[in-house]
This record gives C-alpha cells, structure tokens and sequence, in this order.
C-alpha cells in the first residue's frame, strides 16, 4: 500500500515537516517518488516511522535511534510491539526502610523492606521503584557526612546478592541470538547491568553476562568467540567514561561488529556523549531491556 506524506502523517502521528526533516538529516524513511515527485510512502516505511517514533519516547535521541532502525532494517527486523516509555512514579515505601536499614546495619530489615517491595511490583520494577532509589539517596547521605562507606556497601552488596538469586530462579535460556553484558575496565557498579540481565532473561534472551571491570582484550576475545549480536556496555563512575568511549568504539569496529548499547550515569558526565558508538539506553530497566530485544537478531 502506497501513502503520501500526508497519508504517512496521520497513520504515524509525526508531522509532515517531521517527516521530511527526518529524511533529510538521517536517510529515513526513504519514500519512493511519483513521475510527479511526490514522496510515496510504503508498509515499511511506516513501520520504520513508527520504530523511530517508539525509540525516542523512550528516551534514545533521535540521532541514535535512526541509526538503530537503520540497522534494523538492513537486519530484516523490524520489532511489531516497539517499547513505549514507563509513567514518572514516586519511590517506593521500602526505599527509606532500606536506607535506614543501611545506616544500622541491620540485614534483617533490608530483607524484610525488600520483599515487602517485590510483593507490590514485578523485579524489573524494584529496580527502578527501589533499587536505583536507594542507592541515588544512600549516595547523598554519604556526601552529607549521614553514611560511612561502610554503610553503602553493606547495602549495594545485599541489594547484589537478591538480584543475583532472583536472576538465578529465572530460566536459563541457552540459545537464539547472543547478548553480551559488561562493564568497561575500571567501573565496578553493576547493580543496573544485572537489572538488565534479569530484564533480558525473562524477555527468552540469551545473555552472557561478563560482570564488572572487563579488560578490553577479554572483551574482543569474548566477542570473537560468541559473535553476539549485541553488546551492551555500562558504566556509572564519571570517571569512567573515557574507557567506556574507548570500549564502545573497540567493540563497535571489531571484526564481527555487533550492536552496541551503552548505560548509566557516566553518560551524562560534563564531556558530553555525542562521540560514543552506540545506542544510549533509556534509564528504565524494563524500556532498555525492551530497546534491546527489538534490536537485530543474528543467528
């Protein structure tokens, strides 16, 4: 079925001038022309639109996006049910139990704060609702002089540990398309990229989780040997932001060159970000897991 761009424009809820800009800056979509010159749109260019729209809602700039659904079209695979972005919501309940329970040290009611919070939301949820929180404040508490070091690694490692075992009651899956999950030499914080495995896992991804502080080297080797059909790659620290740029790029122009998504708050450091390869990942836990399953499958 053939549209124009007016047709285009109500079927896809993106203006007409959008559309053209659009085509102009970023190569899509790419509409045939009429022996008149009229832009003609088909099936797959609205779904191409309709891809692009899904992917800057949930927070992917739209640069980036555009190079997502390129790839995705020259993959084959367009995902049908794009992501859509998760309503703003205030934190749950359980995030100043468990920051109190931090400051006392107390195991039993991080425990008890936390299931409290997995039996109002899903797991992937908690990470955001909870998880995420939590962390941001104990943080701050910590800047405050309220918190030792102590206090929040007693907390990140417990939160670690009930993600590791709710990760280890989700089925395994074992085959399809592989997704690799690291953290750049130097960055140490995981508690986002293991939201991310469990997100992916119970979405029938095959994951290969690496952990934290890969070495470059292990990375390539890793991506030599399971030619996966995306990495994702995360870093929090600031000051990990170079090796992450670095990392990107080595994965990004390696032999097998697979998708690359990049996460976590050492994106937003005062550098900027317009020079990494890949695709930024919305904060949400179940939007980027979400981003990444409808990436390219390879088989």
């Amino acid at each position: 079925m053939n549209y124009t761009v007016r047709a285009a424009a109500r079927a896809t809820g993106v203006s007409e001038g959008r559309l053209r800009t659009w085509e102009r800056r970023y190569g899509i979509p790419r509409p045939a022309r009429s022996t008149t010159g009229r832009r003609l749109y088909d099936d797959e260019d609205i779904a191409l639109i309709r891809r692009l729209v899904a992917l800057t809602e949930a927070g992917v700039s739209a640069a980036e996006a555009a190079e997502a659904v390129l790839a995705e079209s020259r993959s084959g695979v367009i995902p049908s049910e794009p992501a859509s972005p998760a309503p703003v919501v205030e934190d749950d309940p359980a995030v100043g139990l468990l920051v109190a329970a931090a400051h006392a040290l107390d195991e039993v009611a991080v425990s008890e704060a936390l299931a409290a919070a997995v039996a109002r939301h899903a797991w992937p949820e908690v990470f955001d609702r909870v998880l995420f929180p939590v962390l941001r404040r104990t943080g701050d508490a910590w800047e405050r002089g309220e918190l030792l070091p102590a206090h929040e690694h007693f907390l990140s490692e417990l939160l670690r540990r009930e993600a590791f075992a709710e990760i280890a009651r989700t089925p395994l899956v074992a085959s399809g398309p592989v997704v690799v999950l690291a953290c750049p030499p130097a960055e140490r914080h995981d508690l986002g990229l293991l939201g991310l495995w469990l997100a992916l896992r119970r979405l029938g991804m095959h994951v290969v989780y690496l952990g934290t502080d890969v070495p470059r080297d292990a990375l390539l080797a890793t991506i030599e040997q399971l030619r996966p059909a995306a990495v994702v790659l995360v870093a929090v620290a600031f000051t990990s932001r170079a090796e992450l740029g670095i990392t990107a790029r080595a994965v990004a122009t390696s032999r097998h060159s697979p998708r690359v998504y990049l996460g976590g708050s050492a994106l937003d450091a005062p550098e900027g970000v317009s020079e990494l390869m890949g695709v930024r990942l919305p904060p949400s836990i179940g939007q980027a897991a979400a981003v990444v399953a409808g990436g390219p499958a390879r088989a």
